[in-house]
């Protein structure tokens, strides 16, 4: 069991930034912290890249006070330094289901400087990470990018997302869900399934970074970046209820960096109330690919066709991809 844990650890590790790659089904921050990083470093025996202003070193003198802690198996340590090869591409299948096809499973793509992971069916509550990337810029040792919903301005446990991933491109469907809470999974469950009042509903593609730029390169395709990596957004257009999605850019200045960001509008007005099972149809699709500099976005569109209650996404961008998702809120499952 000791050595299983570590080896799943260390796969999903991403030496260039030292972060934990995504997909991830419970965060508690956006970067590991100081801790986790001392609890790693004390482990492995060798220092690795930290976005953070902790004092390790004395970090660790304060941990060195404590039993010796049982030490990561030498020949995974190494796989904390560097990755086993220029670019990998991982999958993991999380949750059983039959059909197959129902499984929950994971992608997770690591190349030295940039990594970008997804799930292909999951919520978007504050603790879930279904779709996120790090890259190392030379200002910033872990820029990142997140998927979120937002409601009211925080993040929304009943959306859902529904990915499918080829190396550094995403395509991903995003929907509501019809039994789930409001900024907890289950904690906080309205009293009737499905209904909540909001002031505000948006779709959120960020990047996070101490250098972050936003550019509109038109056609509904949008850039985050943050030198010498960035995040393209391809967007198709989408509807919320009978409501037409656009789409704004935005930033903050926050300790963690600046905060660049383009949001898909689905409601924004005085407060009332969203049955979501009522709601006609929800449109959310999104094309993301996150780019070199030096690499040119790709021209082709994210299309959507819909065929008997769910939708058909596709994007001929890089090797292509496809995604079946719902058309409507409810207890959801996707297919790829």
């Amino acid at each position: 069991m000791h050595r299983r844990l570590w080896q799943d650890y260390a796969d999903h590790f991403h030496p260039g930034t030292g972060q934990l790659a995504g997909p991830q089904s419970r965060a508690y921050a956006d970067w590991i912290p100081g801790s986790a990083a001392v609890f790693l470093q004390t482990r492995i025996g060798a220092s690795i890249v930290y976005r953070g202003k902790d004092d390790l070193e004395a970090m660790a003198r304060d941990t060195a006070q404590q039993a010796p802690p049982p030490p990561c198996p030498p020949d995974i340590a190494q796989r904390f330094l560097s990755l086993p090869q220029p670019e990998i591409e991982l999958h993991h299948r999380y949750i059983l289901r039959d059909p197959e096809e129902e499984s929950v499973t994971g992608t997770t793509w690591l190349a030295e400087d940039v990594c970008l992971g997804s799930i292909n069916r999951d919520n978007l509550w504050t603790q879930r990470r279904p779709l996120l990337g790090y890259w190392r810029t030379p200002d910033d040792p872990a820029a990142m990018f997140r998927l979120r919903f937002l409601r009211d301005g925080v993040d929304f446990a009943s959306a859902y997302a529904c990915n499918t991933q080829k190396r550094n491109r995403i395509l991903s469907l995003v929907s509501l869900l019809t039994h789930k809470g409001n900024w907890h999974e289950h904690l906080d469950h309205p009293a009737v399934d499905g209904l909540f009042d909001a002031e505000d509903f948006r779709v959120r593609c960020e990047v996070v970074s101490y250098a972050a730029q936003f550019n509109d390169l038109g056609d509904g395709r949008f850039e985050l970046r943050a030198d010498p990596w960035r995040a393209i957004i391809h967007t198709a257009p989408g509807v919320f209820g009978d409501r037409e999605i656009p789409w704004e850019p935005g930033q903050s200045e926050k300790d963690d960096g600046r905060h660049i960001f383009v949001d898909g509008i689905c409601y924004h007005g005085h407060r009332r109330e969203f049955q979501f099972a009522e709601l006609e149809k929800i449109v959310i699709a999104l094309g993301i690919e996150l780019l070199h500099a030096e690499e040119g976005p790709s021209g082709e569109p994210v299309r959507v066709e819909e065929s008997s209650g769910t939708l058909a996404a596709s994007w001929n961008a890089g090797d292509g991809l496809a995604l079946h998702g719902p058309l409507r809120a409810g207890p959801h499952r996707c297919s790829i």
